[in-house]
């Protein structure tokens, strides 16, 4: 079974993933040139401020496993239950 989760992951991430990603990019790039010229820096600040939508859902919702940045230490005077 863990085979099988591991291929479909690869898949999604190094299929889907990445033509969404190509496709998406393109469909900006085009949006983002007119008349045969290419405004660089709307291009360039869209991709960054995707990036950095991205980054700060992923901060906002990774919860993370163990201690992390915003968690409480472990409170080890607590008894696991029986």
């Amino acid at each position: 079974m863990q085979a099988r989760a591991q291929a479909l992951f690869a898949m999604l991430t190094g299929g889907v993933s990445n033509l969404l990603g190509y496709l998406g990019t393109g469909a900006w790039y085009f949006l983002a040139s007119r008349g045969g010229a290419t405004h660089w820096p709307l291009f360039w600040g869209g991709l960054c401020a995707v990036t950095v939508a991205i980054t700060i859902y992923f901060a906002w919702a990774y919860h993370g496993v163990g201690h992390g940045f915003w968690k409480q230490p472990a409170d080890s005077s607590a008894q696991p239950p029986v």
